[in-house]
């Protein structure tokens, strides 16, 4: 076995298990390696195809190695590769379940993204077919499902996933709430997001925060001074506020007031800071409210 591969020995590497129908690791994948060095062409787009697609279809002794086809896709995927087109497709649907978990998870992903540029409309349909099913530890593939989607605007679908097959899996939730355009109405965004809003959920709350004032939606303020008042923690209602502050959305006075008026105890302190900072008309009376809420509350 060469320890220097040049193009030409990796592309025959490759066109060598094919004819044989006899997989090496110890060759494919030092093979597959150098040819991610290469300037893509029609020798090496030819010889990533075949391999791939003789996996797929089982003629290296029914074994599917998806690390090997996940170096294949990622190969091609280089640049839009119409000849590539239908092993992306098998890719996408290939399923390698084991005790440890699917497999080819990631590779659906990659094969999504790879068939995207090639054929945007089918990838959105293939996109929902992979929101469901089984996920890799990071959220593949449904994680590139949701940006195929949130990149053709597909809104309602986005939201319905949260409703139904993304329901217990907070970070791809928030991961659709970031697809998600402007254009959603704000009940249709808090119908997801109200119960991410919570301290256990702090990082949810800091990426909403950061939706809300990067796209600056002020009108998303009403619900999220509705939401907010399930915060307790008074260091993390205190970066919320200071947050919104920092926007100067109009409506930020409204979740200040709801915050004095119906947040936790524990949370009073953190609104108190954020209020020493906040340069709105009703500072004071707000701050006159919050101390009685405080000389109120049970000790």
């Amino acid at each position: 076995m060469p320890t220097t591969w040049t193009r030409a020995a990796a592309v025959k590497a490759l066109e060598s298990a094919c004819a044989t129908g006899r997989l090496e690791r110890s060759r494919v994948v030092p093979a597959l390696d150098a040819l991610a060095g290469a300037a893509p062409d029609d020798e090496v787009t030819a010889a990533v195809v075949d391999l791939g697609a003789a996996m797929l279809a089982g003629r290296f002794e029914e074994r599917r190695h998806a690390d090997i086809l996940e170096q294949c896709v990622r190969l091609l995927a280089r640049a839009p590769e119409r000849r590539a087109l239908d092993l992306y497709r098998a890719a996408s649907a290939l399923e390698l379940p084991t005790p440890r978990g699917d497999l080819a998870a990631t590779l659906r992903g990659l094969a999504l993204a790879a068939m995207h540029p090639l054929e945007p409309r089918e990838a959105r349909f293939v996109a929902v077919r992979l929101l469901s099913g089984e996920r890799s530890n990071s959220g593949e593939p449904a994680r590139t499902a949701l940006a195929v989607l949130g990149a053709a605007g597909e809104d309602a679908t986005l939201v319905l996933a949260c409703h139904t097959v993304l329901s217990d899996d907070i970070p791809l939730q928030m991961a659709a709430l970031q697809e998600l355009s402007s254009d959603v109405p704000a009940g249709a965004f808090w119908g997801v997001a109200a119960s991410l809003v919570g301290d256990r959920f702090a990082d949810a709350v800091l990426a909403i925060t950061d939706l809300v004032v990067e796209r600056r939606r002020g009108d998303l303020l009403p619900g999220f001074a509705a939401a907010l008042v399930e915060v307790s923690d008074p260091d993390l209602m205190r970066a919320v506020l200071l947050s919104l502050l920092g926007a100067r959305l109009d409506g930020v006075e409204a979740v200040f007031a709801a915050a004095v008026d119906r947040a936790p105890p524990r949370a009073l302190p953190g609104i108190e800071e954020a209020l020493m900072h906040a340069r709105i008309a009703s500072q004071d009376e707000l701050l006159h409210r919050l101390s009685e809420r405080a000389r109120r509350a049970p000790a």
